[in-house]
């Protein structure tokens, strides 16, 4: 198994300097040899970003370990689907797969090692498509495992490799086609189907300005499965 500290992270900022210098100091202390900052640009109808973008580009320069760093700071403002899409695209036409951290993801020092030997393991499993650091459900007690599979997308702190993100379509063209929405339909219970239908219709209809409800879309419609723990990292 390859160490942590060989596994590219990307981490992906906007506003929010305290936020992203508490997940700064997770990655400075896992120490990643290949590190990847992504920051979308300040919104032109809100005075106070231009500061704050300022200030959250100012601490992702300190880098202070022996690590080779890409930015990508955009000088306008993408938004969040278009925003977190698009440093995922810069992230993994550079590296075959890697760890990705919003600001708001704080892992545990567990998290980077739990990534590294899942991301090894589960390489060449096509049905594999992330490895998720969050469990929402919390801690399962009745299971020996450390990890589960699962349909869903747990996104607050994962892994992935290019060939799965490569089935992500940010536009979610085959959301209108009959045959997509009854592969999704096969795959959860009634009452989910129809909030999930929902979010999917917001986001394919230009209503919801995000990118994690493709990344669903794009898991549920071919098949996928992510890896998440039986407890929180």
């Amino acid at each position: 198994m390859r160490p942590a500290k060989d596994v590219p992270l990307l981490m992906i900022a906007f506003n929010r300097p305290e936020k992203t210098q508490r997940v700064f100091e997770a990655v400075r202390a896992a120490a990643p040899r290949r590190l990847y900052v992504a920051a979308d640009g300040p919104r032109p109808h809100v005075p106070s970003d231009a500061d704050r973008c300022a200030h959250t580009r100012t601490l992702l320069e300190n880098v202070d370990w022996p690590c080779e760093v890409q930015r990508l700071y955009q000088t306008s403002n993408f938004g969040c689907k278009r925003g977190v899409g698009s440093a995922i695209d810069w992230f993994l036409a550079h590296e075959e797969s890697g760890i990705i951290l919003e600001d708001d993801c704080l892992p545990s020092p567990d998290f980077f090692a739990f990534c590294a030997e899942l991301l090894e393991r589960y390489r060449e499993s096509s049905e594999v498509m992330m490895i998720g650091g969050h469990n929402p459900l919390g801690l399962w007690e009745r299971s020996e495992a450390s990890y589960v599979f699962t349909r869903t997308t747990p996104i607050w702190g994962w892994a992935t490799w290019r060939r799965a993100w490569a089935q992500y379509d940010a536009a979610m063209a085959r959301w209108d086609e009959s045959e997509a929405r009854a592969v999704v339909r096969s795959r959860m219970p009634p009452t989910e189907y129809r909030i999930t239908s929902q979010r999917f219709d917001s986001v394919y209809e230009g209503r919801l300005d995000t990118w994690d409800f493709g990344w669903a879309f794009a898991m549920l419609l071919n098949q996928g499965v992510s890896v998440m723990p039986t407890g929180n990292l």
